[in-house]
């Protein structure tokens, strides 16, 4: 046991533990190590068990704080680890790490802060890592980032005695959490802000959970936090985000499931899914005011977007259970681009309470680029300037238990100059209707430019405008 010493100002690492070694750090101080612009370490772990416990790791200007490799096993609880390049604890190599722990019989809540690296937590190269209850601040590049197929659970729900085990992690940084190249990670009750890019980004094959669903029998909205993430793209004075800044970006060929999450302040939008990547939307999330005003003084934002050959998929007993709030997102509710768009309202089998609201927008949802847009007890309502449209060789299916579109393009219930109707399909794209009620909206459907209607009252036609 290293404990209650000062390792500080050595040419190379502070601390190297090498080849089968068993060592424990405690209440110590390991700073200033490491010759100018040669890689050195706070404290350097390869294949061998360590525990670093209430120390203080700072000030490596060429290399991380910890570094664990090689099939190493770390523990590290109720540290501050700070100023340096790098990363602020770097897990590699086949390794295991529990990175800040939940509360003890001493009442000792122990989890570490990091700050000041180009990223805080970097895990890679297939190994596993438990991260809970950890402060990580003032970066360059992500907050935690997980890579080459390494597996990460990131934050917990409270423990036994209520106390939070999600991490706070603000920046700035570019992203708050990135996943990336085959690996996987469960993201709980985490806040998450000041990032300029993406709160959390997964992309190259990658996969996560967003968000907990657990204890449906005792769960209500007032615990969302105890289980979803809170990612809040608000820019603080002094500094700047991206225009496309986005509160979670997956892309490809990345799978994503989200529940119980409040996604908001994004400039560019609230979600960003592309290149053949599948979202789950669960229940219980909130997605809103993710927009900023164009110079122009026009409103720039979307709540979901889907492109390039990526599918949204919902469940209607997550809805009935848990409905989802997304409003006030700029532009667009749900634009889908070359995708799939599933869009279900609630029905647990018993009842149909909860439809699906889109409200609050310019427009609820647009199409285009041989998209597909399926509606399930869906209401697309008060939007300001049109409902649905659906465009460029798309096609859009409304089920049985129907869809309702009705006061949009109104502004104080008035016709304006950039009214739209409440649906609109054009270029070569396709309705196919079985149940949809079109009311109260500036104007009624518009079929243009070789489109088919098909179903309704309608029947099959072409160039007419209708008013349900």
């Amino acid at each position: 046991m290293i404990e209650n010493c000062i390792i500080e100002n050595n040419q190379d690492s502070g601390i190297a533990i090498w080849t089968g070694s068993k060592i424990g750090i405690k209440d110590s101080i390991i700073q200033n190590n490491g010759r100018p612009n040669d890689w050195a370490a706070g404290i350097e772990i390869s294949t061998s068990l360590s525990y670093v416990i209430n120390s203080k790791i700072k000030n490596h200007s060429y290399g991380p704080g910890v570094r664990g490799g090689n099939n190493s096993t770390i523990f590290i609880y109720g540290n501050t680890i700070e100023n340096g390049i790098q990363e602020g604890v770097k897990i590699q190599d086949g390794s295991v790490a529990k990175i800040g722990k939940e509360e003890e019989d001493d009442d000792n809540f122990r989890g570490n802060i990091i700050k000041g690296f180009e990223n805080g937590i970097h895990i890679s190269n297939g190994s596993f890592a438990v991260i809970k209850s950890n402060t990580i601040e003032d970066g360059s590049n992500n907050g935690i980032e997980v890579r080459k197929g390494s597996v990460a659970k990131i934050g917990d729900r409270p423990d036994s005695m209520g106390n939070s085990r999600g991490n706070i992690i603000t920046g700035p940084f570019e992203r708050g959490i990135h996943v990336s190249m085959n690996s996987y990670t469960d993201i709980v009750a985490n806040q998450i802000s000041r990032y300029s890019r993406q709160g959390i980004d997964i992309n190259s094959n990658s996969s996560a959970v967003i968000g907990s669903d657990g204890d449906q029998d005792t769960y209500d909205s007032s615990m969302r936090s105890n289980y979803g993430n809170t990612l809040d793209g608000s820019v603080l004075p002094g500094e700047s985000v991206e225009e496309w800044q986005r509160g979670i970006q997956v892309s490809e060929s990345s799978t994503v499931q989200l529940k119980r999450n409040l996604i908001e302040n994004n400039s560019g939008g609230g979600i960003r899914v592309s290149e053949n990547s599948v979202i789950e939307l669960g229940g219980g999330n909130i997605i809103q005011k993710n927009m900023h005003t164009k110079s122009d003084g026009e409103f720039d934002g979307t709540g979901i977007e889907i492109r390039s050959g990526s599918t949204l998929e919902m469940w209607s007993y997550d809805q009935e259970r848990e409905p989802n709030t997304i409003t006030g997102n700029g532009e667009y509710a749900f634009r889908a681009e070359g995708s799939h768009l599933d869009l279900r309202g609630g029905d647990d089998g018993s009842t149909q309470n909860n439809r699906l609201i889109i409200s609050g927008h310019q427009t609820g949802i647009r199409a285009s680029k041989e998209s597909k847009v399926t509606l399930k007890r869906v209401d697309v309502q008060d939007n300001s300037r049109g409902g649905i449209r659906i465009s460029e060789n798309s096609i859009l299916n409304v089920y049985d238990e129907g869809a309702t579109v009705t006061g949009n393009g109104l502004i104080d219930g008035v016709c304006h100059d950039d009214s739209d109707y409440g649906l609109k399909i054009r270029d070569n794209s396709l309705a196919e209707l079985s149940y949809i009620t079109v009311s109260n909206n500036c104007y009624g459907i518009n079929v243009d430019s070789n489109s088919t209607l098909e179903g309704g009252c309608g029947g099959k036609n072409s160039e007419i405008n209708y008013g349900i």
